[in-house]
């Protein structure tokens, strides 16, 4: 198993809880999008083999590329707006075959919906 990098202290505090994303480089396709806090976004990067992202990862490395990884937005108050923001981005996305298999609850309004608005998708997803 390969150890996960970590995100120093100092930063980890100024980012708080956010809502991050991996992008394929081959084909910059997102294929998983998570939240977190401290060094969550990381620790893909050493997933065990069984897992569908670290399935996804393999292969990328196995092209000789490293998968990019984007905070989409940080700061938030509490681990809910993480996940609420993280379930509309994964709604918006329409990611059938996004690398994440747990069930997702509706979207309730929050204040912080206007980070979601702002992302778009590249012209060829939409």
């Amino acid at each position: 198993m390969i150890l996960a990098p970590k995100i120093p202290r100092a930063v980890a505090r100024k980012l708080g809880y956010y809502v991050y994303l991996y992008v394929n480089p081959l084909d910059d396709r997102v294929f998983y999008v998570g939240k977190g806090r401290g060094s969550r976004a990381l620790a893909h990067l050493g997933a065990h083999a069984k897992k569908a992202v670290a399935k996804v990862i393999a292969t990328i490395r196995a092209a000789g590329e490293e998968p990019r990884i984007d905070i989409l937005v940080h700061g938030l108050p509490n681990e809910e707006a993480a996940f609420r923001i993280e379930t509309a981005v994964i709604d918006a996305l329409k990611l059938e075959s996004l690398a994440l298999h747990r069930s997702r609850t509706a979207l309730v309004a929050s204040d912080h919906l206007p980070f979601v608005a702002e992302f778009s998708l590249p012209a060829s997803r939409q």
